[in-house]
C-alpha cells in the first residue's frame, strides 16, 4: 500500500536461532496473518522469546543437519518472567527464564531482554534501534494492551542453548560483537568449567501454539 508517498510493506526478522510462532500457525499462513493485522489497523506484532534447552548437559544436545532443533532442546521455563515499561521507548520490558535462573541469579537485572518485534509493517521512517528489540517510531512498540484486554502476539522459539553454544560462550573474539561489549557472554565463561543443565523438575516440554496462549506466553487476540 501506498501512504503520501511512502511504500510501506512488512517484514519479518528473525535470527537464525529463532522459530516464528503465532496463533494457528499450523493452520493458517502468515499472510493470512499479515492481511488479518492489516484488517485490525495493526502495524507492528510483539513476541516473547523463549529460550529453549534439553534435558541434560547442553554439550551433548547435538543437532544433525536435517534434523529439528527443538525436538533436540524442547524444554522451556513456563513461569519466572518479570515485566516492566521502558519509559523512553514504550516498550514492555521482558527477563527471566533459564538464562537468568542460572547465569544471573546474582544481578537479575543483567539478564537479557526477551521481549522482540519481529514482524511490521514497514515504511522509510522505521528504524530498529535495539536489535529487533526497540523499534522507530515508539508507537510501534506498544504490542500490549493498556485497558485491560488482549492484543494478539506470539513467541519466538529460541534454539540456543545446542552444542555449538559451548564453544560459542568460549569464543571472546565472537561474543565482544554482542550487545554492551558481549556483557552477557561474560557470565556464559563459566561453561568453560562446569557443564551447564538448565533443566529442573519445573521445566515444560513444548508441544504447540494453543500450549504457549494457555499459559498465558502469548495471545490469539481477537483473531478467532
Amino acid at each position: 500500500m501506498s501512504v503520501k508517498g511512502c511504500r510501506f510493506f512488512w517484514i519479518l526478522c528473525v535470527d537464525v536461532d529463532e522459530f516464528f510462532v503465532y496463533p494457528h500457525c499450523d493452520t493458517r499462513s502468515l499472510d493470512a496473518l499479515t492481511d488479518w493485522l492489516d484488517a485490525s489497523s495493526i502495524r507492528s506484532f510483539g513476541t516473547m522469546l523463549l529460550d529453549m534447552y534439553p534435558k541434560g548437559e547442553i554439550q551433548d544436545a547435538k543437532c544433525s543437519e536435517g534434523e529439528d532443533p527443538i525436538e533436540i532442546a524442547p524444554y522451556f521455563d513456563a513461569g519466572n518472567y518479570s515485566y516492566s515499561l521502558n519509559a523512553k521507548y514504550k516498550n514492555l520490558w521482558i527477563q527471566g527464564g533459564p538464562r537468568q535462573r542460572v547465569f544471573f541469579a546474582e544481578k537479575p537485572s543483567f539478564g537479557p531482554a526477551l521481549n522482540k518485534i519481529p514482524l511490521v509493517k514497514w515504511g522509510r521512517a522505521n528504524m530498529f534501534v535495539s536489535s529487533t528489540h526497540v523499534i522507530l517510531p515508539r508507537s510501534l512498540n506498544v504490542v500490549y494492551a493498556t485497558d485491560g484486554s488482549q492484543i494478539i502476539s506470539g513467541c519466538l522459539l529460541h534454539a540456543k542453548f545446542l552444542d555449538t553454544f559451548v564453544d560459542l560462550a568460549k569464543d571472546k573474539e565472537l561474543c565482544s560483537q554482542h550487545y554492551a561489549g558481549g556483557r552477557e557472554y561474560k557470565y556464559y565463561e563459566k561453561l568453560s568449567n562446569v557443564e551447564a543443565n538448565l533443566f529442573t523438575p519445573q521445566s515444560t516440554k513444548y508441544q504447540n501454539w494453543q500450549q504457549l496462549r494457555d499459559l498465558g506466553l502469548m495471545s490469539s487476540g481477537g483473531w478467532a
